[in-house]
């Protein structure tokens, strides 16, 4: 934001911002037939990922809304064309050793902080996600409990999961 969409694209919506997700369909749809017809994709690791959402409005419960606003989705396009679905999450601070792992380079990312989505891990770990327009800090710890704060760390609430589902 502020979405910046040319005057002169029109698709049938009804808010700015479905309107501006309508032209980043089209962009990404662009951009993905230029690299195939490229011969790009043939031998190249796409990563398309977000830093934020609106979060889900109307969802099961202000907790999960709140959360949802610091969630983004993370797509790997990789030249095999492997089909999964990561199960855990992962953030931002975790693309770099993703991308040194999926090379066959992740020893030399030693000192980086992040883990690979391109691998399972036997034990869980905090992630820790901020929001500044909500003037909110969290994370989900190991035994994934959440905990939300406002910036000043002094206000918290601690949520914990129920049937291992936050």
């Amino acid at each position: 934001h502020p979405f910046l969409v040319p005057e002169s694209f029109h698709p049938q919506t009804t808010s700015d911002f479905q309107r501006t997700i309508a032209y980043l369909d089209l962009a990404l749809e662009g951009f993905m037939k230029d690299l195939e017809d490229l011969g790009i994709l043939e031998n190249t690791l796409v990563l398309l990922t977000s830093d934020e959402s609106l979060g889900r409005r109307g969802g099961p419960s202000p907790i999960a809304r709140r959360l949802s606003q610091n969630w983004g989705f993370l797509v790997a396009i990789t030249p095999e064309q492997v089909q999964d679905v990561v199960s855990e999450p992962f953030a931002q601070m975790d693309l770099p050793l993703s991308v040194l792992d999926y090379v066959g380079l992740a020893e030399g990312g030693h000192h980086l902080f992040g883990r690979s989505l391109f691998r399972s891990y036997r034990e869980p770990r905090s992630l820790f996600f901020a929001n500044a327009n909500t003037r909110m800090a969290g994370t989900v710890d190991a035994e994934s409990r959440l905990i939300m704060c406002l910036n000043d760390f002094e206000t918290c609430h601690a949520h914990r999961p129920i049937g291992g589902r936050l």
